[in-house]
């Protein structure tokens, strides 16, 4: 039911794999020391890059307090659009990065 007032529910467009691949990476991320998140960032920025089909370029650099939110929502905005053939593949590959 919607209406006035109502909220209408969205449902999440990412498969399940690739969900969960970007949870451990997100996890991962927020248990890295800061100096090393730093080290990383470029490469978070790349992955979400790599996922929105953008040039690296187009992702700022915010800090790596925002690099993970930033592939959080690449990562939405390619299954939404129904990019998600790589992404798991390309998520594994850099939780192996963070590692």
């Amino acid at each position: 039911m919607t209406g006035a007032g109502s909220v209408a529910l969205l449902q999440d467009p990412r498969p399940d794999d690739v969900r969960r691949a970007l949870d451990r990476v997100v996890l991962r991320w927020r248990q890295l020391p800061v100096d090393r998140a730093g080290e990383h960032a470029a490469a978070v920025r790349g992955c979400a890059a790599r996922c929105a089909a953008l040039d690296p370029a187009s992702i700022p650099d915010l800090g790596p307090a925002a690099a993970a939110d930033q592939l959080a929502v690449a990562v939405f905005d390619a299954c939404v659009d129904g990019h998600h053939e790589h992404l798991t593949r390309w998520l594994t590959d850099l939780l192996a990065q963070l590692s």
